[in-house]
């Protein structure tokens, strides 16, 4: 590992600034803005993320949430707001003094260094003594599974190895804070799918406090114990994974993410424990623990959207069951995807589409054109604002 020992000597920096008990650290986003120009690329946003928790910023292009992660970084200066990383107010202090690791989405290694030259270099610009960064960065080498490839250039390394080089380098100096920016998407399927596996293996492992980049829904709901829905610069919701997929808050989360069937609706009675909607398929009596409105907004008349997972809808179910209206249904389109098969109906007599996902394959029987009985599972259905 001695090619770790010839770094530039001509650079360094300070040790690190931020001090905190415990392995990661707690970040405080305050009332945070950020202009450019005429656009207002953040507009007050404020989160608290644990000591030790993996918080995904989720939006589409132009959401603002690059811009909040550079913010934080350090990378960009806010408009206004403040930054705290560890209890210790971080927005005027330059990157290399917030103890933070960064991974970027084209993974910003050194061309010509080595891969232990890429990840010794951290731990070179804080003077450590060349055998300790030596036997560092063979650890951390050996924890990503890239053991044996210290002496190649990136050139020589795949896109998954050199993604697993950025992470490195980027935990070498036992950072309590690490902050990813979109560090998949370079990636294709099947690689991304084993390197969130990995991602996830590593915050379990090493209890650091991340907060992730991504635009891809899956990403965000694999990895993450809370996700923070951006969108136009603020935040439209933040939840866990498993609430923002199963009781989204608004008509746009539903939508966003993961697929829905969207049905249009109107409360025709509010009971203590349950509301009545009308909708095209009739009246459906929907629990008020999924009923995601303002408890002023639950009244007569009230204009609303039941959303409807795909997987709620079961094709041909064995027999009839409580909670599930059955429809006569055209299937317009099948797709198979191996451990699931998706339908886009058209229910008989009604001009709507539905989209339903089974579990298994088919053998073909029920294919573009077919005709199938349909059930609609009522009591899973969840009921938004008409209007986001």
């Amino acid at each position: 590992m001695s090619d770790v020992h010839d770094i530039g000597d001509s650079l360094s920096i300070d040790r690190p600034q931020i001090v905190e008990g415990g392995i990661g650290a707690r970040v405080r986003i305050q009332s945070l803005f950020k202009d450019f120009a005429e656009v207002r690329a953040v507009d007050n946003f404020s989160l608290d993320v644990n000591a030790g928790e993996f918080v995904s910023f989720l939006g589409a292009s132009g959401s603002g949430k690059s811009t909040v992660l550079r913010i934080v970084a350090g990378l960009e200066e806010p408009t206004s707001g403040n930054v705290i990383i560890g209890g210790t107010d971080a927005t005027k202090l330059p990157p290399e003094l917030r103890d933070i690791g960064m991974v970027f989405q084209d993974y910003a290694l050194f061309p010509h260094m080595t891969v232990a030259q890429n990840i010794g270099f951290p731990l070179r610009m804080r003077l450590l003594p060349g055998r300790e960064i030596a036997a560092k960065v063979e650890s951390v080498m050996r924890l990503v599974g890239i053991e044996g490839l210290g002496t190649r250039k990136p050139s020589q390394i795949s896109g998954g190895q050199q993604q697993r080089v950025a992470l490195a380098r980027a935990i070498v100096f036992d950072p309590k804070l690490l902050l990813l920016d979109e560090p998949l998407s370079a990636l294709d399927k099947n690689l991304r799918e084993q390197m969130k596996s990995e991602v996830k293996s590593l915050h379990r492992r090493l209890g650091v406090t991340i907060v992730y980049v991504t635009h891809d829904q899956s990403e965000a709901l694999a990895l993450s114990d809370r996700v923070v829905v951006m969108r136009h610069g603020h935040i439209v919701d933040v939840d866990s994974p498993e609430r923002l997929y199963r009781l989204p808050a608004t008509r746009y989360i539903a939508g966003f993410i993961g697929e829905a069937n969207l049905i249009d609706g109107r409360i025709e009675r509010a009971g203590p424990d349950t509301i009545t909607v009308d909708c095209i398929f009739g009246k459906w009596e929907i629990p008020r623990s999924q009923v995601r409105l303002n408890p002023d907004q639950i009244s007569a008349q009230k204009m609303v959207v039941i959303v409807l997972r795909p997987e709620e809808l079961l094709i041909e179910p064995a027999s009839q069951q409580p909670n599930i209206q059955l429809l006569e249904c055209t299937i317009s389109e099948v797709l198979y995807n191996g451990s699931f098969t998706q339908f886009d109906l058209r229910p008989k007599g009604l001009d709507i589409r539905l989209h339903a996902r089974g579990q298994l394959g088919h053998d073909g029987r029920l294919g573009a054109g077919a005709t199938a009985r349909v059930g609609l599972r009522a009591d899973r259905a969840v009921v938004v604002d008409s209007e986001d």
